[in-house]
This record gives C-alpha cells, structure tokens and sequence, in this order.
C-alpha cells in the first residue's frame, strides 16, 4: 500500500494510492488518483480523476490471464496559443 501527496506552484495538487497483492493463483493491483491546477494562465485550470486495476489469474503452469479496468474523469481549460509579442509582454493571457 502506498499513498502519496503533490503540492506545488499555480495550485497544482495531487494524491494518489495504491495497493496490490498476491494470494494463491490471484494477483491484483489498484491505484487511484485526484488531481488539480489553478494554471498560470487564464482559462487554464482542470481537474483529473483516474482509476485502474488489474487482476491477474494463474489457470495452469503455462497459462494465466489479466484482466484490466481503467476509469478517467478529466475536465480542463486549455488556454490557447499566444503570438510570440502577446506571450512576452502578457504571458497569462489566454487567447
């Protein structure tokens, strides 16, 4: 089991756990994870929201098979692209 926290500049935040395990012919991992950003930029903020897991079965000695599930909610602002004058001179603007 892990578990892990991200604070850093433009209000960027992040956390995040795992886990995994294994028992008999059954193997198996998760994670999930939040995240969020203010951005530099106008109109350039979002949020995340991911998960996946994965289980794997033994069947035989030379078989075994995975299993795979993934889940993901992203919502972002993306500013758009500046002229090169703009971004100099006013580098949050959004276009």
């Amino acid at each position: 089991v892990t578990a892990s926290t991200d604070v850093v500049s433009f209000g960027f935040r992040r956390l995040q756990a795992s886990s995994g395990g294994a028992r008999g012919a059954f193997d198996f991992f998760v994670t999930g994870s939040y995240q969020e950003q203010d951005g530099f930029r106008d109109h350039s903020n979002g949020e995340a929201t991911r998960g996946s897991a994965n289980l794997g079965v033994r069947l035989s000695e030379d078989a075994e098979t995975r299993f795979y599930l993934n889940a993901n909610e992203v919502r972002q602002r993306i500013p758009g692209s500046l002229t090169k004058d703009l971004a100099l001179s006013s580098p949050i603007t959004a276009a």
